[in-house]
């Protein structure tokens, strides 16, 4: 253990030298080599004193397990890990929300057991001859105190016990508190922990939605995926083999159906056959494969904000053009129209 990490903080540290105490991942360089130094000597110490050291440098090595903090963050990126890393998300997104749903859980429970406790207390004082010595001693075993209270109300509802069991003995108290029992694991049963479930539900699915990094990673698997599919389906289309798409096999090939669905499927619309190869081949009678696959990449899909944008824009230059044109040449069309007339005349 200490050899295979003394090797591996030796060559860290041959290959970035002082930069590897400055760089993005100082926090984690540093701790190794600190466990890589308290390590070695407590090798040293042990080798020369021929015991084993059990002061403070023994406990530091506890420390070694946050290394297991550096694999798990390496299965954000490995595929295979990605439901394990969804789950563990997920819990440490519900951590809070379970902190603060234990605390609830306590509060109702510490109130109503302070409710029922003093409710089978007054019962036991002020009918005594109604319970036998065994029932007494089994009620106090379950009622006798706030703690024995709040922990029969709660194996009640999380079936720890049978609630029938506090009923029965609730109800030989001569009171209305059996009512009251059955209005509390109801409320507990269909209402809180109906509420909490839907909380960590939340929390667990807003946690496994992926992050901006995977989203990117994702779409550029999606986009390339997609330009490969187009780029197989274009060299199907090349009759000669001769790496160029031509109008009448681009022609040819969009009569059959199933090629025009899986492009309408991807994004690129083809009812207008002619238009599209003449924007993608950029008015040539043949354009590269290679080049038909960023053209249809290109105008894929519906129109954005940007592609709207860019319409505007060339709309304006070119209105500009025209204007700057009338400004330049307009007036002397004017004034040779002009002479000519009155040569005319």
């Amino acid at each position: 253990f200490i050899v295979f990490f003394f090797v591996e903080t030796a060559l860290r540290l041959m290959v970035h030298r002082l930069f590897f105490f400055v760089n993005d991942n100082a926090g984690w360089n540093i701790l190794d080599f600190v466990l890589v130094v308290i390590s070695l000597l407590e090798l040293m110490v042990s080798l020369t004193t021929g015991k084993d050291t059990n002061g403070t440098v023994t406990y530091l090595r506890v420390l070694r397990l946050c290394k297991f903090a550096r694999i798990l963050r390496s299965l954000k990126v490995i595929t295979a890990f990605r439901e394990l890393n969804m789950m563990m998300e997920s819990f440490r997104a519900c951590l809070a929300a379970m902190f603060w749903s234990l605390v609830l859980l306590i509060f109702i429970v510490f109130v109503s057991a302070l409710l029922f406790a003093q409710g089978v207390a007054d019962g036991i004082q002020s009918q005594p001859e109604n319970l036998v010595a065994e029932q007494r001693e089994t009620v106090m075993a379950h009622f006798g105190s706030v703690l024995q209270t709040m922990l029969s109300l709660y194996m009640a509802v999380t079936g720890g016990n049978d609630w029938s069991l506090y009923y029965n003995m609730l109800e030989q108290m001569g009171s209305f508190y059996h009512i009251l029992f059955i209005a509390y694991t109801f409320f507990s049963a269909f209402a809180i922990f109906n509420i909490l479930t839907g909380i960590f539900v939340e929390r667990a699915v807003a946690a496994s939605m992926p992050d901006r990094e995977q989203q990117i990673l994702l779409e550029r698997r999606k986009l390339l995926e997609q330009a490969n599919e187009l780029r197989d389906l274009f060299a199907c289309m090349d009759m000669d083999n001769s790496g160029f798409i031509s109008f009448e096999e681009f022609v040819n090939c969009m009569k059959n159906p199933r090629i025009v669905a899986y492009m309408s499927s991807v994004g690129v619309s083809v009812h207008d056959v002619q238009h599209l190869f003449k924007i993608v081949a950029n008015e040539n009678d043949e354009v590269d494969i290679d080049r038909f696959v960023d053209g249809c990449m290109a105008i894929k899909g519906a129109a954005t904000a940007l592609d709207m944008q860019k319409q505007l824009y060339y709309i304006q230059e070119l209105s500009q053009k025209l204007q700057d044109w009338e400004r330049r040449y307009w007036p002397k069309i004017l004034a040779k129209e002009e002479k000519s007339f009155k040569r005319a005349l």
